[in-house]
């Protein structure tokens, strides 16, 4: 059996649709013709149909036209044009405008159809008598089509726009109904706990959706106070950092008239206590100048971000201090440093304060942490006694790594020809002399800095004027090669400056070449000897 009449026996009632708008014009022969064809399209797209029907007379009308012949041909095909449309139309779309655009486009091809029964009743005299109406007759039925067809493009457009609308936001109402879960304290930690135990592989989605998610409530709202509760509770059962640091969505909030004493470090920061993430206590060291240029100093950290978290995955806060990120504030363009807050301060304070405390214990722990550094190719740059944080079981723990250099690339003050003259006191020869930090640099550091330990002194204590000025200084430590001096006191001894631990100093650290210093292995090695390890 033919397909099109397979498609007629499915399809009566597109059969008397079709009859009930041909029959008017008594269109026995055309329907004859076209019937098929209308019973498929009817089938497909039945709002279509009366609007198909009249575009059908219309291509045959337009070919018993004996004048104007091209340009009612060509409005014939931008009718055929309107038909495509249509059906696309009637098969993408279900919505008021589409039925609004067919009822306005069938009583255009109802009115074009007029227009063009009068053209070809005029007969070819008539016709060209009238030819100037009717060419403008043309034109304009042939701008109305055009227009219709607009119609429905733009109806397909803003229909799928709509749609795309509506499923964004029936994804954002998704996101919401998660988000208000995990900052309900009923649901939340339930949550938080069962999502920790049973999906490990895929926390960093996880952690970053309710990062992200903070920005969802205001700063006083409880939920966010919960959802960062709750996001810090992952973190901690994950053992795991924020996956973005750069700490800008409020996950930090500083506690204004906290300020702690800064470390003798020689640069002109400010520290606070702060909040993070609702739950922990933190230290919020804000860097002495405004950063330069803000997206600059953000993507700057953003990359020294990437050293942080390959310390944390490597250490886990064991031997060197963690830092959670950090933020600029846009008033003033200052950048603040955030990391976990000890109270009991940093080593050259602790071990005055506690003068009978286990010093090697504490030089041994910055060895180990400066070994996590060296062992990723990460050099401190600026070792001290004041780098080194003392934990709450005592621990000394090695922060600031890195922090010199990238603050110097970050702000906006132009850096001067010479140094902070009492930095020096810890700097290797090539530092002095060129500015060269290294891993070598790091180990002459280190020396000084079980010196600066043990004797409650800083290196050079006893220099004074030669101590007053960048040139007498390096003539100091270069060409005269000059050491700090050895204090003999019986309780320096007795806190660990024996006979081995200041050979090793001279002649494993303090060393004027580079090549002649020990590496981080051969000073932990030395520290950890049994002897030494009580």
């Amino acid at each position: 059996m033919p397909a099109h009449r397979r498609t007629r026996e499915s399809s009566g009632r597109g059969k008397r649709v079709a009859q009930r708008i041909t029959a008017a014009a008594d269109w026995t022969v055309i329907y004859r013709l076209v019937k098929p064809f209308l019973d498929v399209l009817v089938q497909v797209a039945p709002t279509a149909a009366p609007a198909v029907a009249i575009i059908d007379r219309i291509v045959q009308v337009a070919q018993q036209a004996s004048t104007n012949k091209r340009a009612i041909s060509a409005l014939a095909d931008r009718c055929k044009e309107l038909q495509t449309a249509m059906e696309t139309a009637e098969k993408e779309n279900k919505s008021e405008r589409l039925r609004s655009a067919f009822l306005s486009s069938q009583s255009v091809l109802e009115d074009v159809l007029k227009h063009m029964e009068k053209w070809t009743e005029l007969g070819k005299a008539k016709s060209m008598l009238r030819q100037d109406a009717v060419t403008k007759d043309v034109a304009d039925c042939y701008s109305r089509v055009l227009n219709c067809i607009e119609k429905f493009q733009l109806v397909i457009h803003l229909d799928i726009h709509q749609r795309q609308e509506e499923f964004a936001l029936r994804q954002e109402e998704d996101c919401r109904e998660s988000l208000r879960m995990l900052a309900s304290i009923e649901e939340g930690q339930g949550l938080v706990k069962d999502i920790v135990q049973e999906f490990q592989a895929e926390l960093h989605h996880f952690t970053t959706f309710m990062q992200n998610g903070l920005t969802n409530y205001a700063e006083d709202d409880a939920r966010r106070q919960t959802l960062a509760r709750n996001l810090h509770l992952v973190l901690e059962k994950a053992g795991q950092l924020l996956p973005d640091m750069d700490l800008s969505r409020g996950e930090v909030v500083i506690d204004l008239g906290t300020t702690v004493p800064a470390p003798k470090t020689g640069r002109m920061h400010v520290y606070q206590l702060g909040t993070y993430l609702s739950t922990q206590r933190v230290l919020v060291k804000t860097i002495g100048n405004e950063m330069q240029d803000v997206p600059m100093a953000r993507a700057r950290f953003r990359r020294e971000a990437g050293v942080w978290l390959q310390v944390w995955n490597q250490d886990k806060g064991q031997y060197t201090v963690t830092c959670y990120g950090f933020f600029v504030t846009p008033v003033d363009s200052r950048l603040h440093l955030v990391s976990p807050y000890y109270p009991n301060g940093t080593a050259d304070e602790w071990v005055k304060l506690h003068p009978h405390v286990n010093h090697i214990a504490i030089v041994r722990d910055a060895a180990r942490g400066l070994s996590v550094l060296h062992g990723l190719n990460i050099f401190h740059g600026d070792l001290r006694a004041a780098s080194i944080v003392i934990g709450p079981d005592g621990k000394g723990l090695l922060a600031d790594f890195g922090l010199s250099k990238v603050v110097e690339e970050s702000q906006t003050a132009i850096l001067t020809s010479q140094p902070d003259v009492q930095s020096l006191r810890w700097w290797a020869p090539e530092t002095i002399q060129d500015w060269d930090v290294s891993m070598a640099s790091d180990i002459w550091s280190f020396g000084m800095t079980v010196y600066e330990l043990i004797t409650h002194n800083v290196p050079y204590f006893d220099r004074g004027r030669e101590w007053s000025g960048y040139q007498r200084i390096a003539r100091t430590v270069i060409e005269q090669g000059v050491r700090p001096k050895r204090l003999l006191d019986e309780d320096v001894v007795r806190r660990g400056l024996d006979d081995e631990v200041w050979d090793f100093l001279l002649g494993r650290c303090w060393q004027g070449k580079r090549e002649d210093r020990a590496g981080i292995s051969e000073v932990v090695e030395f520290f950890n000897e049994p002897k030494r390890a009580a």
